[in-house]
């Protein structure tokens, strides 16, 4: 994940696909379902800094006991973000399918993850790059898989 992480970042820098509006990552990460809510706000953090953009709204279905988490995450700036966590199957390996979709042309990612690699354990992302906003995603996230309705990101800032 980290090389996938920094070659995105490098390709954003260059200006290849010009400013990114749309990530989609769904990915199936170790069979421990515990650690679905902890790869979710990764990935959605990891998506807030490819975007550079603070998310504003969120819907959210499944749960570990589903066995899958699925986010739909709108920022201030207009651009979308699709993430989806599940658990592997016993027999299953570890995956990562990647779109990232700029106004100016896209990044596709589809590959197996060493089982070593599934669950990152060290940040993906320095805590300086990571939006303040991930603990209050992730709680908007919580309060849209108990509800089953989209919530409000509080505390989101305003890219104005």
């Amino acid at each position: 994940m980290r090389f996938l992480y920094q070659t995105v970042k490098e390709v954003l820098a260059s200006g290849r696909i010009g400013s990114p509006v749309f990530v989609r990552c769904l990915a199936q990460i170790a069979s421990d379902r515990v650690h679905l809510q902890d790869a979710l706000a990764e990935v959605l953090a990891t998506a807030s800094a490819w975007l550079g953009a603070h998310p504003q709204q969120v819907y959210a279905q499944g749960g570990e006991d589903a066995g899958h988490i699925t986010a739909a995450v709108h920022y201030v700036s207009g651009q979308t973000a699709l993430v989806s966590m599940s658990a592997t199957k016993t027999d299953g390996p570890p995956r990562v399918d990647l779109m990232l979709l700029g106004n100016k042309g896209a990044i596709y990612h589809d590959s197996l993850l060493l089982p070593l690699f599934a669950m990152p354990t060290t940040r993906l992302i320095s805590q300086s790059e990571q939006l303040s906003s991930t603990k209050a995603l992730m709680d908007a996230v919580e309060r849209s898989l108990q509800t089953g309705k989209s919530a409000i990101i509080e505390g989101g800032k305003s890219d104005e």
